[in-house]
Parts: C-alpha cells; sequence; structure tokens
C-alpha cells in the first residue's frame, strides 16, 4: 500500500482550511482505505504547517498499519520556480519564497505521464533513470495505467525512489505537472501527444523522443532525442537537465512560451477559423466548385 497525502483526491491543499491525508491501495486507487485530515492554520506560519503534514503522516501511519513509503505526492496552489526550485504565488502567502519540495524530502522530480504500454517505453526509462546513480531524494514519477503496470510496479517495489502512482485525477496530474522538474515521454510512436502539450503549458523542461509531431512540436523548446536507438540519448538528456537548474528554467520557459504561441486555444481558433474563411472565399469565387483548403 502507498501513503499518500490527498485533498478530494489531488494532493495537500495549503491554500485552504485543511490539510487531508489518505492511505490507498495502488490496485484501486479510486478508493481510500484511510482517510483523515488536520486543520492547516496557516496563521501561525510556514514551520508549523510542515509540522501539520508531518503529524498527519505519523497519524496516518499508525491508523493503518501501513509503512510510510519514501516519498509522499504533494500537490499544492502556486507553483514551484524551476530555476530556483521555491515556491511562488501560493495563496498561503507564508509558503511564497520556500523550497517545499526539498523541506519534504524529494529534491527533484522526474515525470511520465500516459499510457504504460510496449511502445511508450517506460521501462526504458526506469533503466535509464536508475542507471545515473541518483539519490533517493531525486524522484521518478509514473503516472497513468496500462498492460505494463504489474511489471513497474514489481520494478518500483525495489527502488524507493521509483514510484508508479497508477491513475490520477484530472486535479492531481495537474499538480504534478506544476510540480516536476523534468517530463520525458520516450514513446516509438505517437501523432502529437497531449501530454507532451500539457507539459509543455505547465514550464516543464520536456525530454522527447522525435516520434510523429512531438520532435517539431518541441524543437528549440525542450530536448529532442532519436527515436532508436533510445539509449544513450536518454541517459545524457536525463543527466544534463538534472545537474543543471538554469538549463531547467530555461527550457520549461521556452516550451511554455511555444505551448502557449502555437498551440493555445487562440491560435487555434484562428487556424480553424481561416480554414472556413478560405473555404467561404473559395466558394464565392466559383460557384458550385469546391476548392480546397490547407491549414495556414
Amino acid at each position: 500500500m502507498n501513503l499518500v497525502v490527498v485533498t478530494g483526491g489531488g494532493g495537500v491543499d495549503l491554500g485552504g482550511t485543511k490539510i487531508e491525508g489518505a492511505v490507498i491501495d495502488p490496485s484501486r486507487p479510486d478508493c481510500a482505505l484511510c482517510r483523515l485530515r488536520l486543520p492547516t492554520e496557516s496563521a501561525k506560519g510556514y514551520a508549523h504547517i510542515i509540522r501539520q503534514i508531518v503529524r498527519l503522516v505519523a497519524m496516518l501511519e499508525r491508523k493503518s498499519g501501513s509503512k510510510r513509503p519514501a516519498w509522499i505526492g504533494f500537490g499544492t496552489p502556486g507553483v514551484v520556480d524551476p530555476g530556483t526550485g521555491v515556491l511562488k504565488n501560493s495563496n498561503t502567502t507564508c509558503l511564497n519564497g520556500r523550497r517545499l519540495r526539498e523541506d519534504l524530502g524529494a529534491r527533484l522530480v522526474v515525470l511520465y505521464m500516459g499510457r504504460l504500454d510496449p511502445e511508450k517505453r517506460v521501462t526504458a526509462l526506469v533503466d535509464s533513470f536508475l542507471s545515473l546513480g541518483l539519490p533517493d531524494d531525486h524522484v521518478l514519477c509514473i503516472a497513468g495505467d496500462g498492460v505494463q503496470r504489474r511489471v513497474l510496479g514489481r520494478v518500483a517495489a525495489g527502488h524507493p525512489n521509483v514510484r508508479v502512482l497508477g491513475l490520477v485525477t484530472a486535479d492531481r496530474a495537474l499538480h504534478l505537472l506544476r510540480g516536476c522538474d523534468v517530463f520525458v515521454l520516450p514513446s516509438t510512436a505517437e501523432g502529437l501527444a497531449l501530454s507532451l502539450l500539457e507539459a509543455m503549458a505547465a514550464g516543464c523542461a520536456v525530454v522527447a523522443t522525435d516520434a510523429g509531431e512531438d520532435g517539431r512540436a518541441l524543437d528549440g523548446a525542450g530536448v529532442v532525442i532519436p527515436v532508436h536507438p533510445l539509449r544513450p540519448a536518454l541517459d545524457e538528456a536525463l543527466r544534463s537537465l538534472v545537474s543543471d537548474a538554469a538549463l531547467r528554467a530555461r527550457l520549461g520557459g521556452a516550451a511554455r512560451r511555444r505551448a502557449v504561441e502555437r498551440y493555445g486555444m487562440a491560435a487555434h481558433s484562428r487556424r480553424v477559423l481561416a480554414v472556413y474563411t478560405s473555404a467561404t472565399e473559395g466558394a464565392a469565387e466559383a460557384p458550385g466548385r469546391v476548392r480546397p483548403a490547407a491549414l495556414p
């Protein structure tokens, strides 16, 4: 069983009046086996909030009989600045400027989110991550479901810094994207991955293979590696990003700008409108004839 602190299924709510925790069975992530809550009492300051979180986790251990895992997932309002590692834009103001992730035990997070099927090569990502010999406070999180989930679960059981989270809610997915340092998509085949665009929009430093349209979308705004062979290119990309906070910050900012400018709703709407405009203009020029309209 995994011990996970959640609020309404989505992490720790440090912006409100309570902190809620739950113990969940990975085989049934939608069903909490044990759930407790404590008041946040943010007026008492940052150190008090940390003590409340520690107290809550200890209470969950005692009530559930589950051993505390090496890594516990958290979500907060606001975002973690990838360049400095500090929290900002939180409506619980005493958290701003604090290294919350380090104080809670995870100094760096690498994330995969998507299907756990062979063509996604998540097992290869695990092998690559482990080959770097990183400390236990450098964590690989794997969110999603698929035919390889049990295999990945067995691998994770022997490595405290590899966490298989299973299916996650939309809110928790957003918390994971906002909190991770590096997002990796090592697929052999893609169209244009929605998870890639979500990670870019969240300002993650992204590593992805040149599969489908992913390489074109990420080119110049992240690290694009060949589909074959995956390694050692993946190892080298992870090593570079893990060791260089400034590079992560630069690529995260570039990825967000690319997502907003090229793939945001406003840009997409303009392209669709241009197609319809082109089609109607063609019809006016030659009644009864259809002129193919190309995307701009």
